[in-house]
């Protein structure tokens, strides 16, 4: 799915097969510890108990939901593309609107086991097992339902084997309010316990929860299936969600079962709920937590990274709290990269809770703040970078009324130098995956101070057949002569030559290194990339808007005229010193034709199925400045 968060779907699609009733699950231990404020973990011991033979025909009696899954795995994870038989949904976790599942592992009988998080699904579960497709009589006999925000952990079922899930669960707020479902036909647990690693209490009220018995299916499903007069389509639509979505948690009426000794049992049903309700009164004033980025910092771009959308892997973020009834935290917050950054202090008003009570809605709706904090880097400093480097964050929280320090402490960082590009990025706060490629602008400058782009533009002049170059014209053919004039300025008087460097166009370790253009000419040697770059620059000096063509292995240069629609042109940098400029044209559209369109025609592919199927992408500069992801940095000039 590329940046996107995913989709919102109806679990009954995806979960709860009838094969799931005659399986049995003793859950041996349910451990909650607290690891700070905002983060906990979740650990489930497990056992699942019924013939092999249940086992191998799970999906047989409603084969859509294997279906289904086949479709979750291939649009979310396409590395497990058809093995839908080795993850089965396990267990989900029914959370409130303030919680989300961070990460989630998997053993089984401890070894590690492949499993994945589905974050995405609005639950509702129907006992029946309805099929998509079949008119529902919504007046007639009865159904078990609960609705929620759910996360589902996948993994692959076996009898006999025992069952490790650890599951890290964020919070918002400090109310920890979820439930945990198993949906087999019988379960079996110990009394759950519950550990703190912090000063705060924690209050316990965990219950086992009857799904509700209606014969009318919740207000927001009836609304659905009447608008579809009883008909449902599939697959299930498509929504964009977050998983701190606000969906409400909610089961209807609820049943607290009797406590037997040593053991709870649930009785035989579609789906089996745990209920536990966590809270903690405050044992100090304040809480000040305090989260540095894990990952290397590419500081070309670094500024460039809090544009993102919806990006959450900040520099430092401070989270702090305040507990007092009636007293404001009138603050001061200073954050810096120590030798390579200017300190950023900002001044910060946390008010003031209604009551020190353990439920967040109780309090007044400024008794959390959260900063996020982006020093400004030394010019001087990143400039000279010259490999990963480890540098020390330093964060300073002062209390301004009576200058007291309440919160210091540092944390590593690691610098990347500053030619090197991240082309994929993954948020480790909130797992979404960017696509960095627009960040490339970041490299392509009209000028540089040592005047050395002004100068080739200078020398291209008599290369063109009128002796000038005029800049961006309506005409394609005096924008052709002009790039044309650039070409062999940089072949002939520059003697710029190719360098066969290794160009990785994707995820990697610490990133691709991409030289910036005054470099490529003080050494007259370049890669793919750096070519591109180069000529990029040139071509943003005369104001022709280039296209940076990435393709796997490979970049070549793109541009058209500002009033042409299909007038798309193609030249392959590469080509200096050892082709014509008209050969060099013919081998960039050799390369368009191969990437870009659909096979023996010539329709441009879908900009997001050129990605998916060509792993290859088009950067249009224009569009990158306008979204702000091509700014050169004032560090970086």
């Amino acid at each position: 799915m590329g940046a996107d968060m995913g989709l919102a779907r109806s679990t009954s699609e995806l979960y709860l097969p009838e094969g799931y009733e005659s399986l049995k699950c003793r859950l041996r231990d349910i451990q909650f510890e607290l690891l700070q404020l905002t983060k906990a973990v979740l650990i489930l011991r497990f056992e699942l108990q019924g013939r092999h033979e249940d086992v191998a025909s799970l999906y047989m009696t409603d084969n859509w939901k294997k279906e289904c899954t086949y479709f979750f795995l291939n649009s979310e994870h396409p590395e497990y593309e058809n093995k839908a038989d080795s993850f089965h949904p396990l267990l989900a976790l029914l959370l409130g609107d303030n919680l989300k599942v961070d990460s989630a592992s998997l053993t089984v009988d401890d070894k590690i086991a492949n499993s994945l998080i589905d974050q995405t699904p609005n639950f509702v579960a129907l006992a029946d097992s309805w099929t998509p497709g079949e008119p529902i009589n919504a007046q007639g006999g009865s159904y078990q339902y609960f609705h929620a925000k759910s996360t589902v952990l996948y993994g692959p079922v076996a009898v006999g084997v025992e069952y490790v899930a650890r599951l890290i669960i964020e919070a918002r707020n400090i109310e920890y309010l979820f439930a945990v479902m198993l949906p087999f036909g019988e379960v079996r647990t110990n009394y759950p316990s519950f550990f703190t690693k912090t000063d705060y209490q924690l209050e316990l009220s965990p219950c086992f929860i009857a799904p509700t018995v209606s014969n009318k299916l919740p207000n927001p499903i009836q609304k659905k299936l009447d608008e579809r007069s009883g008909e449902r389509r599939w697959p299930p639509d498509e929504v964009r969600a977050d998983p701190f979505r606000e969906t409400p948690l909610y089961f209807g009426p609820t049943e607290e079962w009797t406590h037997k000794p040593d053991i709870w049992m649930v009785p035989k049903g579609h789906a089996q709920v745990f209920n536990f309700d966590l809270g903690f009164p405050p044992s100090r004033n304040h809480e000040i937590i305090l989260t540095a980025t894990s990952a290397a910092v590419p500081v070309r771009v670094y500024e460039l990274l809090q544009k993102l959308p919806d990006y959450r892997d900040f520099l430092v973020t401070l989270d702090i709290f305040n507990f007092q009834r009636d007293s404001n935290l009138s603050l001061e917050v200073t954050a810096e990269i120590l030798g390579y950054s200017q300190p950023e202090t900002v001044h910060v008003t946390v008010m003031s809770g209604q009551e020190a009570t353990r439920l967040m809605h109780q309090r007044k709706r400024g008794s959390r703040e959260i900063l996020n904090l982006v020093p400004t880097l030394k010019p001087e400093a990143v400039r000279e970078i010259s490999r990963p480097t480890q540098a020390t964050l330093h964060c300073e929280v002062t209390d301004r009324q009576t200058g007291r320090s309440l919160f210091s402490e540092s944390r590593k960082v690691v610098l990347l130098p500053p030619d090197v590009m991240i082309w994929t990025l993954k948020d480790s706060r909130s797992a979404r995956e960017y696509h960095l490629f627009d960040f490339i602008g970041a490299w392509i400058s009209a000028g540089d101070n040592e005047g050395l782009l002004d100068s080739v533009r200078a020398k291209a002049r008599k290369h063109h057949p009128d002796g000038v170059l005029l800049g961006v014209q309506d005409n394609a053919e005096e924008n052709r002569l002009q790039i044309k004039a650039l070409y062999q300025c940089l072949s002939k008087d520059v003697a710029v030559d190719y360098v066969n460097q290794p160009f990785i166009f994707g995820l990697t370790e610490n990133g691709q290194r991409v030289h910036p253009p005054e470099k490529v000419l003080k050494q007259t040697a370049g890669n793919c990339i750096d070519l591109v770059v180069l000529f990029a620059s040139l071509m943003e000096g005369l104001g022709i808007n280039p296209l940076i063509c990435l393709v796997p292995g490979h970049a070549f240069l793109g541009w058209h005229s500002p009033r042409a629609q299909y007038g798309m042109e193609f030249l392959e940098c590469t080509a200096l010193q050892r082709a014509s400029f008209e050969d060099a044209q013919d081998a960039g559209v050799e390369y368009f034709r191969n990437h870009f369109l659909f096979k023996g025609s010539d329709a441009l592919l879908p900009k997001e199925l050129i990605y998916m199927s060509k792993k290859s992408y088009i950067v249009d500069l224009a569009e990158a400045k306008k979204r702000g992801f091509a700014t050169k940095l004032a560090h970086m000039t």
